[in-house]
């Protein structure tokens, strides 16, 4: 199966992450939870960036984050003139299911 997520649990990136979040809520991050927080963490620094531009505001704050250039937990977030992610940014992992447990098998682009 494929996901456009992460699994925090077993990406090195998102290690003291996932050891957080476990110890916090005493189960591991579940899906989309990585890619939560890094949304999470790019409209914080988006507030951040509209209230040095003078104005806190619906406006500067959607301005801020159609220009972050944000890397994360999960990899880079930016976006292109349209709002979308540009062609190349953002994965797409796949997963496979073994002896009832879900296993990543990486960045499809890359798996064989």
């Amino acid at each position: 199966m494929s996901c456009g997520c992460q699994d925090a649990t077993t990406a090195p990136s998102a290690k003291a992450f996932a050891d957080a979040y476990q110890a916090k809520f005493n189960t591991p991050p579940s899906t989309y939870s990585p890619e939560a927080y890094d949304a999470t963490n790019l409209l914080i620094e988006a507030i951040k960036v509209a209230k040095a531009a003078g104005k806190i505001d619906r406006k500067s704050v959607n301005d801020a984050v159609g220009k972050a250039d944000f890397t994360g937990i999960t990899g880079q977030i930016k976006f292109g003139p349209d709002g979308d992610l540009p062609a190349g940014v953002g994965t797409v992992n796949l997963f496979q299911q073994k002896a009832g447990a879900i296993v990543s098998l990486g960045d499809v682009s890359k798996a064989s």
